[in-house]
């Protein structure tokens, strides 16, 4: 007799081997990360490639070329004040905050947040793309 946990899987393979096995525990399906999450993480990578880009070339000329690096260096506080929004929203769709332990299934607050962060991160992509 095996007082071990395992998965069902193992137990149904001991059991077919001959072995007695008292417990069994089924794995539930792990919910990942909500999916307003990784729009947040997209926009900020996205937002922080374009700060590095902006940063470069400021540098680039100011070194070169002094008269136009104010150019440059204009969109890099609209840039920053993106980033820092697009971490703050990271930050309140995080899994932790929004599911209870051993939860299963999509909550419907969740789906809301889920829709309003696809409408936020479509207009902050509109913004830079026009921009």
């Amino acid at each position: 007799m095996i007082d071990a946990v395992v998965s069902l899987r193992v137990c149904e393979s001991m059991e077919r081997q001959g072995f007695i096995v008292r417990t069994k525990i089924l794995r539930r399906w792990k919910l990942g990360e909500p999916d307003s999450h990784m729009m947040m993480r997209h926009a900020k990578t996205i937002l922080r490639i374009f700060l590095v880009i902006t940063v470069v070339s400021t540098i680039a000329l100011l070194v070169f070329y002094r008269p136009a690096a104010y150019l440059a260096a204009v969109p890099v506080p609209i840039l920053f004040l993106g980033y820092l929004f697009a971490s703050y929203l990271e930050r309140q769709s995080r899994a932790l905050l929004l599911r209870v332990p051993n939860q299963t299934l999509i909550s419907a607050d969740e789906v809301e947040m889920n829709a309003e962060y696809a409408g936020i991160y479509t207009a902050m992509g509109l913004v830079l793309l026009f921009a």
